[in-house]
């Protein structure tokens, strides 16, 4: 499973985005600050679905001592 980068504007539903990816303070989820350029619309959005299993797995990794 891939990212789930925005493709419209939660607001307006315009394609005219620009979207840029942030660190989230979580490491199970994504977080991207979107801006669209037609009604102005900014906001942080994070996917509902969690991360794949192997990505899981890899922060999981990271983590051990």
């Amino acid at each position: 499973m891939g990212k789930l980068i925005p493709k419209r504007c939660p607001n307006c539903g315009s394609a005219n985005i620009h979207v840029q990816e942030m660190q989230s303070p979580y490491e199970t989820s994504e977080l991207y600050d979107v801006y669209c350029r037609d009604c102005e619309w900014s906001g942080d959005i994070s996917p509902d679905i969690p991360l794949s299993k192997a990505r899981l797995r890899k922060i999981e990794k990271k983590e051990d001592p």
